[in-house]
Formats: C-alpha cells, sequence, structure tokens
C-alpha cells in the first residue's frame, strides 16, 4: 500500500502552496463559534438532559479506553447528583467531592472539563 501512494504521489503534479497559510477572514470571526471562557472557582454549572440521562445510564457516554482509567464513576455520579439538585459552583462541587470522595481538586476539575466536553454539563454565562 505505501508503495502504491508513494508511486501516486511521487506521479503527482500537485505542489503545495508556498509562503504561509493565510486565513482569508480575520481569526476572530473564523474561530467565532469557538465560545472560550477561563473557569475559575466561582463559575457556576449546571447539568444538561443528557447529563440527567447518563446519571441513570452512565453507558450513554463512550468512554475510550485512553481515558477511561482517569474516570472515576463515584466521581461523575456525585458531580451530576449534586447539578441535578440545582446549578452549583466549581468550588462547591470541589468541596463536595473532596468531603465525600477525597477527590483533589485536580480530579475534579478533570471530570468537569470532561463532562462539559460530551455535552452533560453547561457552562451558566451571567453579564
Amino acid at each position: 500500500l505505501w508503495s502504491r501512494l508513494r508511486d501516486i504521489a511521487s506521479s503527482s503534479s500537485w505542489q503545495p502552496r508556498r509562503g504561509p497559510m493565510r486565513l482569508k477572514q480575520g481569526p476572530a470571526q473564523a474561530y467565532s463559534h469557538y465560545v472560550s471562557r477561563l473557569l475559575g472557582p466561582e463559575s457556576t454549572l449546571q447539568v444538561t438532559a443528557l447529563g440527567r440521562h447518563v446519571l441513570s445510564e452512565p453507558e450513554a457516554l463512550i468512554r475510550y479506553d485512553d481515558n477511561s482509567v482517569l474516570l472515576f464513576d463515584a466521581l461523575e455520579k456525585l458531580v451530576l447528583g449534586e447539578l441535578s439538585k440545582g446549578d452549583r459552583t466549581i468550588e462547591a462541587l470541589r468541596l463536595a467531592a473532596l468531603t465525600a470522595l477525597e477527590a483533589d481538586s485536580g480530579l475534579v476539575d478533570f471530570h468537569l472539563m470532561w463532562l462539559l466536553k460530551h455535552g452533560a454539563l453547561r457552562l451558566l454565562v451571567r453579564e
């Protein structure tokens, strides 16, 4: 396969464009759909419908082998359970996890990011 691909590539007249890659629009416009904010202890999170579903059926989220060893089921359940009772700050979730599971803030933050990434949580933005 690699020999065949090398032959095809060497017979092609295509050449990559020289010089720096240029955006045809400003970066602020091009990436405006990637809303980002720094999360801090005072950031408030909310559970989504998917998060409520995951609380009753944890297998609803795909857990790849490379990060499944980092996921702590009891911590995920605690976070989703706390947020099912109402919105919570990251600091409140860290404290609940420390008290109930002796989980440090780094582990809590990892789980929060993972749940945010998969749409089980959302960040509440108060302006």
